[in-house]
């Protein structure tokens, strides 16, 4: 079974809560001296499960966990881990890190050990990270910038972190359709310095709050795959092609790992 093949047979049930991006507004209007403006407003929520905010800690402490442990897994095949090794690794407390996993044990993504847990079922993990993601909550400015894509993503500064489409294209050198917006792990006023706000309603650049972890599992300036993929996930119907994609490209070779097949694409894209 394909790593990601979790993901066609839940998407119509756990649709991601994204409006612009996805299906569902997350934009409502207001009105400014008679006048409507479009505003940002939180979108609704629609899980398979709980939702990380339940264990009391931002959604982001949550995600370096499950990023850690999947990346670990499809980077190097790793299993085992434990407890308070990933606390320290991520910069969190084993309050944090522990209620997470009693989550993926009733989930049946991993198995406890006298000395840590196993990882059992990663896709089943890997779907539970995609659904409880929020990526709405991490946008932190949006803006419209004139041009094509490829000319947004060369004006970035560089330190921004690529992801979602533009992580897709960079790493594995292609894309199965064309695509509008460019999403970005980076600072925002760095960013505001670059592409200045504008009064258009549309928006084609969203920056994502970055975090150290983060930043350390990026690699050249483009998130780790398991991160692109929960990025595309929760961007709903839009993303679909690029997710299914991937699905596709790692089937042949479950256990290998996703970053090591990932570099095989690029080194076969140069070849071309």
């Amino acid at each position: 079974m394909a790593p990601f093949g979790v993901y066609a047979s839940t998407q119509t049930s756990a649709r991601a809560p994204f409006g612009e991006f996805g299906e569902w507004s997350c934009f409502g209007y207001r009105r400014n001296n008679n006048k409507p403006s479009k505003v940002f407003r939180k979108c609704p929520k629609h899980y398979l499960s709980t939702p990380s905010k339940s264990f009391g800690v931002t959604t982001r402490k949550i995600d370096r966990v499950l990023r850690e442990v999947l990346h670990r897994f499809y980077g190097g095949g790793e299993r085992f881990f434990n407890q308070k090794g990933l606390a320290q690794t991520c910069g969190l407390s084993l309050g944090t890190v522990n209620p997470l996993i009693a989550r993926l044990e009733g989930q049946g993504a991993i198995e406890r050990k006298p000395l840590g847990f196993r990882l059992i079922d990663p896709k089943r993990a890997l779907l539970y990270w995609a659904v409880t993601r929020e990526l709405g909550k991490d946008v932190t400015y949006t803006t419209f910038v004139p041009g094509t894509v490829e000319e947004l993503e060369a004006g970035l500064p560089r330190s921004a972190i690529l992801t979602a489409y533009s992580g897709f294209r960079a790493k594995l050198g292609s894309t199965p359709a064309d695509y509008e917006q460019v999403f970005v792990y980076a600072d925002p006023d760095e960013i505001k310095r670059a592409f200045e706000p504008t009064s258009s309603q549309g928006r084609n650049l969203f920056v994502l709050t970055p975090d150290e972890h983060l930043q350390r599992l990026s690699e050249k300036n483009v998130a780790s795959p398991v991160q692109i993929y929960v990025d595309l996930w929760q961007l709903g119907a839009p993303a679909s092609r690029f997710v299914e994609k991937l699905e596709r490209e790692f089937a042949p070779a479950p256990t290998r790992a996703l970053e090591g097949v990932a570099r095989t694409f690029e080194g076969r894209r140069h070849k071309g």
